[in-house]
């Protein structure tokens, strides 16, 4: 492992606990040479690692006493849900598009991190030619409102039979998910800004916001779904700007989130004025028993 993965290894370990409320405001730091020593490190790698955490002004030096963990910003004003523009990408970092493209170098490697099927469901479902029989039936070989179909999405209004989307010009046909999720997270947040996500999570989601720029901060999970108990920690110590979460058949875990942490999620939603962003790809993909 390389110096710069060590520490920010390091870095992501001690910032975690703070975010999470591990290690409480005002908690002292260990020395650097005594925190190298535990952890089998240079002193420098400590330095290193802690430097970051000044830097983003979660801990702080005081003169002769050390380092402390420091209160963190105030809350931001909640969401302005009526004036929002969106931002831009930077390049995905490095190794993001290494672990991608792992698969195309070993062909025998089956890669969960994207959350679909495989080449092999693809050929098989007969799916290609539904779409090109149904795109025929539809004569939709031109261009179309940039919202998208205007068929698709009356449609998807009906199907969805809900009272808060009861016309097709709220509903906006994206190319996937990832862009949908783009211009979700481009209206919510900015770069610099803290986002939350459940650990683990959808590759590409981590992908997406690190590209925005945005500083992601996980959330732990067990077989109920995202914990509330360390979310509503890091809630009081911090404001991120929203939570991406998968509740219903978790990628990568598939677990489900249970009916008593949604009503406690939204109960912290609605007390710390955090939006939440659900991804409910695989909820209609499930067995019939």
């Amino acid at each position: 492992m390389g110096r710069k993965a060590l520490y920010t290894k390091i870095y992501n370990q001690l910032r975690y606990q703070i975010l999470s409320g591990e290690l409480a405001i005002g908690s002292p730091l260990p020395p650097e040479r005594k925190l190298a020593m535990q952890l089998g490190v240079s002193r420098n790698t400590i330095v290193r690692a802690y430097a970051e955490l000044e830097a983003e002004g979660i801990i702080a030096s005081r003169m002769g006493s050390g380092r402390y963990v420091e209160a963190l910003t105030p809350a931001p004003a909640r969401i302005d849900w009526h004036f929002h523009a969106l931002g831009t990408l930077a390049p995905a970092p490095s190794h993001m598009a290494e672990l991608l493209g792992v698969t195309d170098k070993y062909p025998d490697i089956i890669n969960f991190a994207h959350g679909d099927g495989g080449k092999h469901t693809l050929e098989s479902s007969g799916f290609p030619d539904y779409v090109k029989s149904t795109a025929e039936q539809l004569h939709s070989y031109y261009f179309t409102s940039v919202q998208g179909l205007p068929e698709l999405r009356e449609h998807l209004v009906s199907w969805m039979d809900m009272e808060q989307i009861s016309s097709p010009e709220q509903v906006v046909i994206t190319s996937g998910s990832q862009e949908g999720l783009y211009l979700i997270a481009s209206l919510l947040a900015r770069p610099g800004d803290l986002v939350l996500t459940e650990m683990p999570t959808y590759f590409g989601s981590l992908q997406l916001f690190q590209s925005l720029g945005m500083q992601v901060v996980p959330v732990p999970m067990d077989a109920d779904g995202l914990r509330v108990d360390v979310l509503e920690r890091i809630l009081s110590h911090c404001r991120p700007r929203f939570l991406y979460t998968v509740p219903t058949y978790h990628n990568p875990t598939g677990w489900t989130m249970s009916a008593i942490r949604r009503k406690q999620l939204l109960a912290l939603s609605e007390k710390y004025g955090l939006p939440i962003v659900e991804d409910d790809a695989y909820r209609h993909l499930h067995l019939d028993k």
